[in-house]
């Protein structure tokens, strides 16, 4: 989890340069909490809702962010 959090904070720095980062967060992290909380859920164990709905607030966020970002280093680099 540090490690995580080291490549966070280093991506942190020049955030639109590396934005992948995000990416490289949403989809096996994020994405994979998901999952494991609705398998669990659709086997009955309802209290994970609220994973299920931070989860996906934090994935779709996450993926706006990067297109986001990448609209913005369009701008960027090409009226620099």
């Amino acid at each position: 989890m540090s490690g995580w959090t080291s490549l966070l904070l280093w991506a942190v720095r020049k955030s639109i340069e590396r934005r992948v980062i995000v990416l490289l967060t949403a989809f096996p992290v994020v994405f994979g909490i998901f999952m494991a909380a609705l398998n669990e859920f659709l086997n009955g164990i309802t209290s994970n809702v609220w994973i299920l709905v931070k989860n996906a607030i934090l994935f779709i966020s996450m993926v706006t962010s990067y297109v986001l970002a990448g609209e913005m280093a369009e701008k960027i680099y090409r009226n620099p």
